[in-house]
């Protein structure tokens, strides 16, 4: 993502559950010098080799970390937190450069596989601290994690989202699908959060959500007010926070 055209030395990474829970400005990120600043959590990386049993992400940590171990010496390290992540494009460039061949086996695979190796959420993190390019900072952050079926525990997190309204947050969802009434239950969270539709959303989408005409959380949508178009239309963003593109 690093070698999008256009894109700024200072950029933002943001998955599709995560949110701007408050206004935020660059220095929240990075410092005046242009250093990225870090967030971790208290959970330290796996170490050690890849194991046949270790979930892909699992893997792609400790792949990252042995690296990091070549480059820079061996030492414990964090893993960052899961929310919004500030990254630099000489950084991801360095990274790919440093670590060539490790590169070019995991961009081999479409999807995630044991030779993966985490660069948001990890290799590029430390990467940063290692070289005098990051530093450690905090935020008031939020991971709601398991967002699903369970509609009482779904309330709780977004209780504690309401009390605390953290500048960032993620809702990850862990089969919501399995529940009707939590796409529901989310839908009237998020319209509560993002009562206004963002610059980045398909106007016809959200009127469609409003008028129920199509389900609020489905991968695919065939959008019955955009006649322009025959094809199934990708749903992404729905009053999403993360100021990421609603456009497939």
């Amino acid at each position: 993502m690093d070698r999008i055209p256009g894109l700024s030395e200072w950029f933002l990474a943001l998955n599709d559950d995560f949110f701007f829970g408050a206004p935020v400005e660059p220095s929240d990120f990075f410092t005046e010098d242009g250093c990225v600043r870090v967030h971790l959590t208290d959970e330290p990386c796996p170490s050690g080799e890849p194991l046949e049993t270790d979930p892909a992400w699992v893997a792609g940590l400790k792949n990252a970390n042995v690296l990091l171990n070549q480059r820079f010496g061996k030492e414990q390290r964090f893993i960052g937190t899961h929310n919004v992540r500030p990254m630099r494009r000489s950084i991801c460039e360095a990274c790919r450069q440093d670590f060539a061949e490790a590169y070019q086996e995991a961009t081999a695979h479409r999807f995630r596989s044991h030779s993966d190796i985490m660069l948001p959420l990890f290799l590029h993190v430390h990467y940063a601290l290692s070289a005098g390019e990051g530093e450690l900072a905090t935020m008031d952050e939020y991971f709601a994690n398991g967002i699903g079926p369970d509609l009482g525990r779904n309330e709780q997190h977004f209780a504690e989202i309401r009390r605390r309204r953290p500048v960032l947050f993620c809702l990850n969802d862990q089969g919501m699908y399995k529940e009707p009434e939590a796409s529901v239950q989310l839908q009237t969270f998020l319209e509560e959060c993002f009562p206004h539709t963002s610059p980045f959303e398909r106007v016809c989408f959200v009127d469609c959500l409003r008028r129920k005409i199509c389900h609020p959380f489905s991968r695919m949508v065939n959008c019955p007010e955009n006649t322009s178009r025959k094809e199934s239309i990708p749903l992404r963003g729905l009053r999403s926070g993360s100021g990421e593109s609603a456009s497939s």
